[in-house]
């Protein structure tokens, strides 16, 4: 018997090696531990329907998500779509499917934010109330724990850098809704549905909390869970420039034929997937805060005078005026000096010719 499992364990780990091994990156917007528990359902999913592939679940966190790629360490990523933008110029990601989630019954393909603070707190009603403020965020790459809310600050004339008492970031969604209640900072921003999931885990209670709520863009026109940012496509499942295209195209097809009543799903608490959105929203929000890939960079003077000519010809004009000013300057006081010196020789020679005759009169 011992001897019959052997060899069942030996062709069972035998044939694991023989599949091609496929990892999927997970970044979890609740962290890497809940990435195992919600989406090792989705690699079950794959691994049933690709009979030559191995599926299987690499969580990420926001600092080693960017590495992951860059390092080849994945085949496929889930991520927010403030990273995908920036992972797609980079490092040529390429969205295959956007994630459907599921809020409060609700079942929505793009994201958007939510500021809280404590129901009592009477001083913080709008964007402009923050000022003077302390603010919790998630990190200051968290799309929906922080760039979105930044986007409508800014949008106030509030600088979440320079405006607030204090700007601090708890590393995951959870821990600012905690920090908020527990008093730790006047007021919070994490994605939408995080508060309301909490809750129905009874983890917190929503009665001890109230939003701003701002409509954005006009977009959330029945919505019903608590939100204070527009709304941005949702969260992107994305393949690396390296990772076969066939694969890829068969790998989107699964996804979006996902049942929204299957394990994977459920397990996501998401509604399956859709086609790939269109991300032109997330490009507006990081142009808009100067954020990479559209931070500012240093111009030299040749993309200056390329893209500048009639003020660079101007400003070329006025710097020879003045260099001419300047040269003409010194060469006048440069003859006064010498006709300076020359009229003091005349005089001291003068001078010395006077003196006989002051002499002689005396």
């Amino acid at each position: 018997m011992a001897r019959l499992l052997l060899v069942l364990l030996t062709l069972n780990t035998t044939t694991a090696f023989a599949l091609e091994q496929v990892k999927l990156g997970i970044l979890d917007e609740r962290g890497p531990e809940k990435a195992l528990e919600k989406w090792s359902a989705t690699a079950d999913y794959l691994n049933e329907r690709f009979a030559h592939y191995n599926f299987t679940i690499k969580p990420l966190n926001f600092d080693d998500a960017e590495n992951a790629v860059a390092t080849n360490s994945v085949d496929f990523i889930l991520t927010h779509p403030g990273l995908y933008i920036r992972l797609e110029h980079d490092y040529d990601v390429s969205r295959i499917a956007t994630l459907k989630k599921r809020i409060e019954g609700e079942i929505v393909s793009t994201v958007d934010s939510v500021v809280f603070m404590l129901a009592d707190n009477s001083k913080i009603n709008s964007y402009e109330d923050l000022k003077g403020s302390s603010l919790m965020a998630v990190t200051q790459n968290s799309f929906g724990g922080f760039q979105m809310a930044w986007r409508e600050m800014h949008d106030h004339s509030v600088d979440p850098y320079t405006d607030l008492s204090a700007l601090n970031f708890a590393g995951t969604h959870d821990a600012v809704v905690y920090r908020v209640l527990n008093g730790e900072a006047d007021a919070g921003t994490v994605k939408s549905g995080i508060l309301e999931r909490m809750a129905s885990e009874g983890k917190i209670d929503l009665s001890r909390i109230k939003a701003i709520n701002q409509e954005g863009d006009g977009q959330h026109h029945g919505l019903h869970h608590m939100h204070s940012t527009r709304s941005y496509p949702g969260w992107p499942f994305a393949k690396l420039r390296d990772t076969d295209l066939q694969l890829a195209e068969q790998v989107a097809i699964a996804l979006i034929c996902m049942p929204e009543d299957s394990d994977a799903a459920l397990s996501a608490e998401s509604n399956g997937w859709t086609i790939p959105l269109s991300y032109s929203k997330v490009h507006e929000l990081f142009r808009e805060l100067e954020l990479p890939p559209y931070a500012k960079r240093p111009v030299s003077l040749g993309q200056f005078v390329a893209h500048n000519k009639p003020t660079a010809i101007l400003i070329l004009g006025a710097i020879v005026a003045a260099l001419l000013l300047v040269f003409y300057i010194s060469h006048i006081n440069t003859r006064l000096k010498k006709l300076g010196g020359e009229l003091q020789v005349e005089v001291d020679e003068r001078t010395h010719d006077l003196k006989p005759s002051v002499s002689l009169i005396s």
